[in-house]
């Protein structure tokens, strides 16, 4: 079976990892310094103690307080585990659960061809699979043997937007659950807003327009921007394609929809989004009180500058390790004038809003350090950088469109398998029956369905754009939101193999994942660990590379 040996390099990886750290950096490094010191003065019940260099809410501090009085520690150690404990099975848990609902349908479809009996488990493989991967992701799986803020702030998201996924969407008790769960996130990290807010609550408006929804048949010409208004206008029709069929202009169409069938359904609507309204109160009302929120500087021009460039840049990998072969499809390529259009928008960006806050360039430690001073501030190659740019962010939202390769190669598989089987059967008839055939195309269609929307893609896109513009520095750890969030909704093959002997597998892809983020995290915790050096001003105290 494999999902024991997935728990077990799971768990084993997570402690030969906190072990390392807690042997070789013995003592709080970095960021650790003032998170540790204030944990410990809550442990202690020194509520009135406030560090001011801390820039995020006390929740961790005092989640820890709480747990402390459980075990009575509060050493450096103990807060490491803590934050490992947190993300080897908080979040391994929730990132599993929720695959299982986003993908829910898609299982389903599988019933009645070939193996149908070990389809349901070898689907719950692929999520055991999903989340394994999750878990290794760089930058959450090196901070998670830290004692950082990113780790349970990610795990109390996740957990919110589970809440939003399972529970029926008119009941009181997940109204009342999204606000808690929602409250307690923020006390984490502030920029949490944009994904228990508005995240959850863009998806919560597409939910109940979804019911009338408008989608062009295969080979139907696509209505026209007057032609969707109108439909939106009279019948709160909502123009939603699965992003695998949609251009440029499909997004400004259901962008248009959503905005006019929403005020058709007013009513309807704002009954959807009251969680969402409340807890946007309530962080207003904190931010008043506050005079502000402490991670959302005055530093406006900064906001366009790197920020989604980094973004696709940091994407790269989540592409290359699912390996879709679709990309390499002349079809699958932006059409030319979108293609020079968007290369000239990216180089204005570049030239207009390069932009650098001094604390980037103040610190060698963190790998963004070099991709600023080797790249970005190297005049002329900071453009020539920009179709990198383009290739990353198109690979990311195509992604989002689904496995057409993978499940090629799965019916492939299973074609093979059956090989001798559909021999026989052609003997007593050629051809499939009418019957066969409608069946076969209402899979397709089923499976085409469960393919993410186009509504969906721009949720995303909105909350993600919002939560990194919004952060003065341009760090890593602001992008694991963002990419969990992606890669729970990246589609899985239609169709998971299985071998004529009955042996069940992943697909190949999502081994080929594993072993891209594992050499990632071998290289940059290598480097972390054995690769430290000293400053000149500080002499004999260490320095250690990290994200």
């Amino acid at each position: 079976m494999i999902w024991p040996f997935l728990a077990g390099l799971l768990m084993s990886t997570a402690g030969l990892w906190l072990h390392q750290v807690n042997a070789i950096v013995s003592r709080p490094y970095l960021d650790e310094v003032f998170h540790v010191k204030q944990a410990q003065a809550y442990c202690n019940h020194q509520w009135r103690v406030w560090d001011p260099k801390l820039t995020t809410p006390p929740g961790l501090y005092i989640a820890t307080a709480l747990l402390s009085g459980l075990f009575g520690r509060c050493d450096l150690d103990f807060l490491r585990l803590l934050n490992l404990t947190v993300h080897a099975v908080g979040t391994f848990l929730v990132t599993r659960r929720i695959y299982n609902v986003i993908h829910k349908p898609l299982q389903s479809d599988t019933r009645g061809h070939g193996a149908s009996a070990s389809k349901p488990w070898s689907e719950k493989l692929v999520a055991e699979h999903v989340a394994l991967n999750i878990f290794l992701f760089p930058v959450l799986f090196f901070l998670s043997a830290l004692y950082y803020t990113d780790v349970i702030s990610t795990f109390f998201v996740l957990l919110a937007y589970d809440v939003f996924l399972e529970l029926p969407q008119t009941s009181w008790q997940r109204d009342a659950a999204i606000v808690i769960l929602g409250l307690i996130s923020l006390s984490f990290r502030q920029t949490n807003i944009f994904w228990v807010c508005v995240f959850q609550g863009g998806l919560a408006v597409i939910r109940t327009l979804e019911t009338n929804t408008s989608r062009p048949e295969s080979g139907e010409h696509r209505p026209t921007f007057p032609t969707i208004m109108r439909r939106a206008w009279k019948h709160a029709q909502l123009y939603d394609l699965p992003a695998e069929d949609a251009y440029v202009e499909d997004y400004l169409k259901s962008t248009a929809s959503v905005l006019i069938a929403s005020l058709v359904r007013f009513k309807t609507v704002s009954r959807a989004i009251v969680p969402y309204v409340v807890l946007l109160s309530l962080f207003g009302g904190f931010v008043m009180w506050n005079g502000g929120v402490v991670l959302v500087y005055t530093l406006v021009p900064t906001w366009i500058r790197e920020r989604i460039i980094i973004k696709s840049s940091s994407d790269l990998n989540s592409d290359l390790n699912t390996r879709s072969v679709t990309f390499l499809r002349p079809s699958s390529f932006p059409r030319n004038h979108i293609i020079i259009a968007a290369l000239g928008l990216t180089l204005t960006i570049i030239h207009l809003n390069t932009i650098v806050h001094p604390f980037t360039l103040a610190d060698n430690r963190h790998y963004v350090f070099y991709v600023f001073r080797w790249v970005l501030l190297r005049g002329p190659l900071r453009y020539l950088v920009a179709p990198i740019y383009l290739v990353c962010a198109w690979a990311v939202l195509s992604k989002l469109g689904g496995h057409d390769s993978d499940a090629d190669t799965a019916e492939g598989v299973h074609d093979r398998s059956n090989q001798d089987s559909g021999r026989s059967k052609r003997s007593k008839g050629r051809g499939k029956s009418p019957a066969a055939t409608k069946a076969s195309k209402s899979n397709t269609s089923k499976n085409h369905n469960n393919n993410n929307k186009v509504t969906f893609v721009l949720v995303w896109l909105v909350s993600t754009s919002l939560s990194v513009m919004t952060a003065p520095l341009v760090e890593p750890r602001y992008f694991i939101i963002p990419w969990v969030v992606w890669r729970l909704h990246v589609p899985p093959a239609p169709t998971i193999a299985s071998t004529p002997s009955g042996r069940l597998f992943s697909p190949s892809s999502l081994w080929f994942e594993t072993l891209w983020l594992a050499t990632i995290n071998l290289v940059t915790v290598y480097i972390f660990l054995y690769k430290d050096f000293s400053w000149p001003q500080e002499p004999g105290l260490r320095q250690r590379f990290m994200w």
